[in-house]
């Protein structure tokens, strides 16, 4: 960032798709707009509600600049800016700038005669032609694009070339006096920015001196004399110089401050496709600056903590991704110490205090830039922690301590890892011998300390088992081997990986709401807008809710699969070379039941269930409790990985990961009964996920009994908001494990309008084949699982009891699981919430739906939403437009939203950008809808349900348009690849967990 006070230009920002072609080309204008600034209410914003906005503008670019304290920085119109630099040595450079006009036209007229002439001769020639020449292409999407009459400047003004004066004359026998006149005017026509009316191909070839008249020459150079091209250039870029050798080298681009971080993603987005080639977008600009304006109030200790946070998760994420960040030039790790003075020296991140302006901030990101999601999450979350000045969940950075830039002596790490000084000595000399930095080995970062916020005992218990692995496993390499380097570094990637740091920052980091707020959510009150209500009020807080949460193991799985998708369109499971044990899987989930009891008031028992059951694979594994007012909670193995072989055996060691479903009573649920939760969850390192498990919101349909009609609303408000409640809700990598169903004309308008009986609506729900119907799906793999209310009419023969459904020789069958003493409607969409006010949140929109289906009986209009992930990211302005009719309909505050709709959109965005991102209809190829299930029958006088009930195969099976044999090929293939495979194999660099290590862990957990 430079120190100047430029006035900066007011943007109106285009929509995306096409914005990008004009950004690409530089020949289309910005017109005014509006900006934004985020905090400009007079209500104090908390980090959560700028962390909102800022992940609107980052998928909308939407300019929301934010201020610190109501203060901007002086010259600037937001209290935080965005800037970046880019160090490269193409000559792609010039699709948006080049030499100015001086020095382009001196480097002409230093041709010798001969050369000038059939330069010029051969350039205006051919830009005067209509095609095919010099001026004129078409784009990617087929436009054609003439440089002589399109381009224009920042302001939208047009730069024209008058063709008109170059006419008329035969460049090829003009003389060198009147080619050297006419070009003379065509670089006036220019205004010092001639590259901006030549095409991109003929400018590279300027580069490389490839044109007529240029050959043996050398472009200029000089990158301090080049110009910005006209357009978005003009906007984007503040200074270019030469760096590692000036002429014949590189060069360096300073980009101009951005007053928001949507412009900022707007001009790095701009800047990778200005510079595409060969079909592959150009990097990312790899240094990126941040300065704010600092508060003054500002808790310097805790802005010091969330540097250390944020330098760690770079480097986490960066071993974890194979960066190279660990043997990276000028990339050194910054000490505690170093951090909390707030000015450092290059490294990871640099620590720059007020080096650009006084009273403000600046820090230098110089890794972990290149990874949009990484760099995303971090930049947001420090604008929006001192954009609010709220620092709430951190600690001081001299609280505890993590890295003090001291590498630990043999004897320190064989005190704190129980291993040999000799073994410790000798992974220290492999970590060299393997050219890692000892600033870069995390195990030799101190995670023992009992003060850390992030790693309670029992995942520093685990943390420091596979540290002791490490070492070990180090130890025993062959400093002599070529493959010391690999090796060294496969083990430090592993550990990373296992140890889930990288989730486990995240959460530390990420600004969340308060339990106030958590408080206020959870209270529905009837709105006071006008509306009219039905005389008999129901109170939906006194609706029974059943809550499923759920989060990740603490250890991630390490193992080996297929780099090919096998016939069943997944990946084959070839080993695992470290997971939890089952005593340690059964201690975490045992701990976590015990550490509820306690939160919710009891003594810490906790009863292991014996024959659970109730998923088919006969793995499951749970503790219940009885908390103070005898309600059971249930704690449970749940998400289990498992291989088979093609008979059909779980293969033994082939069970791994998953995640930890806790199952809540019946209830009405208080604050306190969710924070215990996370409490438990926190205690033992469990991670709530958006990616994998869910949050299953149980409704007691009790409240609904003898009210088909209102129950039929409660589905229609549903269908008519169930895409922005997707979007908020579901992450777009989970629709398949609960997907929206397709919803005819006649279930739309019999719900929208439906006077008749219970039985009646049961009848149509099934008969509307309101459940899932995919083969290899279970029919209550759907957004909204109803079939427990309809029960009573699913024909007999379909209600058996659970299967295994990856089993590959186990049968696919048309089969509904249901219990007669439950009658409840189950929201399978959402993700797991992740703290008690996310909880809250979802419950909240729960609780508005039942008072709009039990409390209102105005005209619904009964449209079905049926607008993706994808299609919303298209076209964010709908996703906004529909939580506004969302909240309006529903009487909820939109700002409680919004930042979770900024999260949707921003989440599909990274997903989608991802390249292992499998569309909606490309997953479900292999799981095609069925026929045969039949019509509603009578409603049974006595009821049945599913468990002891045997499936018995049928006619309706031959129905089937799909059979097993796909899943069993899967299976063989698989094991065709694990036959050779000796499970206990040594080799080198491969990470694996150790008898020894699993028994060092066992007293702790």
């Amino acid at each position: 960032m430079k120190n100047n006070k430029k006035n900066k230009i007011i943007w109106k920002q285009l929509p995306a798709n096409l914005a990008m072609m004009s950004l690409l080309y530089n020949c289309s204008g910005v017109s005014n707009g509006p900006r934004y600034i985020a905090d400009e209410s007079s209500s104090p914003k908390s980090a959560y509600d700028m962390w909102g906005l800022l992940q609107q503008g980052a998928t909308q670019y939407r300019a929301n600049a934010v201020q610190v304290g109501g203060e901007n920085i002086d010259g600037f119109d937001a209290g935080v800016t965005f800037g970046a630099e880019k160090e490269a040595s193409s000559g792609l450079i010039t699709r948006i700038l080049g030499p100015n006009g001086g020095e382009f036209s001196r480097y002409i007229e230093s041709l010798p005669d001969e050369k000038r002439k059939e330069f010029i001769s051969n350039f205006l020639s051919n830009y005067i032609k209509n095609a095919n020449g010099y001026r004129t292409y078409l784009t990617d999407e087929g436009v054609k694009v003439d440089l002589a009459s399109d381009v224009k400047d920042v302001d939208g003004v047009s730069k024209v070339i008058d063709l008109d004066q170059f006419k008329g004359i035969d460049y090829s026998t003009a003389e060198l006096s009147v080619l050297d006149a006419k070009f003379s005017k065509f670089m006036e026509m220019t205004e010092d920015r001639p590259m901006s009316f030549i095409k991109p191909s003929i400018r590279m070839k300027l580069f490389k001196a490839k044109l007529p008249g240029l050959e043996g020459t050398s472009f200029p150079q000089n990158y301090r004399l080049y110009t910005p091209n006209f357009g978005l250039p003009q906007k984007y870029i503040e200074d270019s110089h030469a760096h590692h050798g000036g002429r014949g080298g590189g060069w360096e681009l300073g980009f101009t401050p951005q007053n928001s971080y949507a412009e900022f993603e707007e001009m790095v987005a701009w800047f990778r496709k200005s510079l595409k080639n060969a079909g592959q977008i150009f990097q990312s600009p790899g240094h990126q600056r941040m300065v704010f304006h600092a508060h003054p109030e500002l808790p310097e200790a805790k802005l010091a903590e969330l540097y250390r946070g944020i330098q760690a998760l770079i480097i986490i994420d960066g071993i974890k991704g194979g960066t190279g960040i660990e043997k990276a030039n000028y990339k050194g790790v910054q000490s505690d110490s170093d951090l909390e003075s707030l000015r450092t020296a290059r490294g990871v991140i640099r620590l720059e205090g007020a080096r650009w302006k006084e009273g403000t901030h600046g820090v230098e990101f110089r890794a972990g830039t290149k990874d949009i999601k990484l760099a995303r999450f971090y930049q947001t979350v420090l604008a929006a922690r001192v954009s609010s000045n709220d620092f709430s969940g951190l600690s001081n950075i001299g609280d505890w301590s993590l890295w003090n830039g001291r590498v630990p002596s043999a004897s320190t790490l064989a005190s704190r890892h129980s291993i040999s000084e000799e073994t410790a000595e000798k992974a220290l000399a492999n970590i060299q011998a393997g050219s890692l930095k000892y600033e870069f080995t995390l195990p030799l970062w101190d995670w023992t300390d009992a003060n850390n916020p992030i790693i309670k005992e029992n995942k520093r218990a685990i943390i420091n088992s596979l540290s002791k692995e490490f070492f070990e496993q180090v130890a025993e390499l062959n400093p002599e081997s070529p493959q010391i380097e690999s090796e060294v570094r496969n083990l430090l990637k592993s550990w990373t990986k296992m140890t889930r740091l990288s989730d486990e920052f995240r959460r530390y980091l990420q600004p969340k709401r308060g339990l106030n707020m958590a408080q206020d959510l959870l209270e529905f009150r009837l709105p006071e807008d006008g509306r009219r209500f039905v005389s008999n009020i129901v109170d939906v807080n006194d609706i029974d809710l059943g809550i499923e949460y759920s989060g990740k193991m603490p250890m991630m799985v390490n193992a080996e699969f297929s780099t090919e998708r096998m016939a069943d369109n997944k990946r084959a499971w070839i080993q695992t070379y470290g997971d939890l044990t089952e005593r340690e899987r059964e201690a975490v989930i045992k701990n976590v039941a015990e550490d509820l009891h306690r939160s919710l008031g009891g003594d810490g028992v906790a009863t292991k269930i014996e024959d659970g059951g109730g998923h088919g694979h006969g793995l499951e594994l749970s503790y219940e409790i009885r908390d103070p007012k005898n309600r059971k909670w249930i704690v449970e193995w749940d998400g289990i990985g498992r291989t088979y072989t093609p008979n059909g055996d779980v293969i033994d060691g082939s069970a791994r990961g998953g995640s930890i479903e806790l199952v809540t009573p019946k209830f009405t649920p208080q604050v306190e009964d969710i924070s215990a939760v996370y409490e438990a969850f926190e205690k033992n390192n469990i991670l709530p996920n958006l990616l994998s498990g869910g949050g299953h919101v149980n409704i007691d349909l009790a409240a609904f009994e003898g009210k088909p009609k209102e129950l039929a609303r409660f589905l229609t408000i549903f269908h008519e908001n169930r895409s922005i409640m997707s979007l908020m809700f579901q992450h777009v990598n989970r629709v398949k494990t609960s997907e929206p169903i397709a919803i005819s004309d006649t279930l739309k308008n019999e719900l929208k309008n439906f006077n008749g009986s219970e039985d009646d609506l049961k009848k149509l729900l099934y008969n509307e084949e309101y459940f899932n119907t995919r083969y290899g799906r279970k029919s209550r793999y759907l957004q909204l699982d109803m079939s427990a209310y309809f029960q009573d009419v699913i024909p007999e023969e379909f209600i058996t009891g659970d299967f295994d459904i990856a089993n590959p020789v186990v049968p696919w069958r048309r089969q509904f699981r249901v219990d007669p003493r439950i009658r409840k409607a189950e929201f399978r969409m959402f993700n797991a919430p992740r703290d008690t006010a996310e909880s809250a949140l979802q419950i909240r929109l729960v609780k508005a739906m039942l008072s709009k289906a039990l409390n209102e009986d105005d005209e619904l209009a009964g449209k079905v939403q049926n607008t993706s992930h994808t299609d919303y990211l298209a076209t964010p302005d709908k996703a906004y437009s529909d939580l506004e009719k969302l909240c309006a309909q529903l009487g909820l505050e939109v700002d409680d939203f919004k930042p979770v709709v900024a999260e949707g959109l921003s989440e599909t965005d990274l997903a989608t950008r991802s390249i292992f991102f499998e569309p909606f209809d490309l997953k479900m190829k292999v799981h095609p809808k069925q026929v045969g299930w039949g019509e509603a029958v009578r409603p049974r006088e006595v009821p049945i349900g599913s468990d002891g009930r045997v499936w018995e195969p049928s006619a309706v099976d031959e129905l089937n348009t799909m059979t097993h044999q796909f899943r069993i090929e899967a299976a063989e293939a698989g094991q065709r690849r694990r036959e050779g495979i000796v499970p206990d194999r040594i080799v080198p660099g491969q990470f694996r967990r150790t008898d020894s290590c699993v028994d060092a862990i066992g007293p702790l957990l």
